[in-house]
């Protein structure tokens, strides 16, 4: 992915923190062990600023947020779940725990 589409994806961010489908925490990366992932899926993407196009198939967008600052410290396309496409793949390799929604399980 280019920087422009990257740039651009930056657009997804409110949707997904707004209307989370899931918000997992603890980051598996050093330093970020107790960070927020808000999970969605947009009604969009964004090649660029200007070229809006669907939200790519099988994907869910997640966006990473430290608790403390709550600074933005990273956000993506991933590949969903095939058995849930409200839930990245291989969540728990990803994060530590499932904050909500509580009713799924851990």
């Amino acid at each position: 992915m280019g920087l422009e589409a990257r740039y651009a994806r930056m657009m997804l961010i409110p949707e997904v923190v707004k209307s989370p489908t899931m918000v997992l925490q603890g980051w598996k990366r050093e330093g970020y062990e107790e960070a927020l992932i808000y999970v969605g899926r947009p009604s969009k993407d964004f090649r660029s600023p200007t070229i809006e196009t669907p939200p790519p198939k099988g994907m869910v967008f997640m966006v990473f947020v430290t608790p403390d600052t709550h600074t933005i410290a990273d956000w993506r396309w991933e590949p969903a779940d095939p058995n849930n496409p409200d839930s990245p793949e291989a969540l728990f390799s990803r994060c530590e725990r499932k904050l909500w929604p509580t009713n799924q399980g851990n």
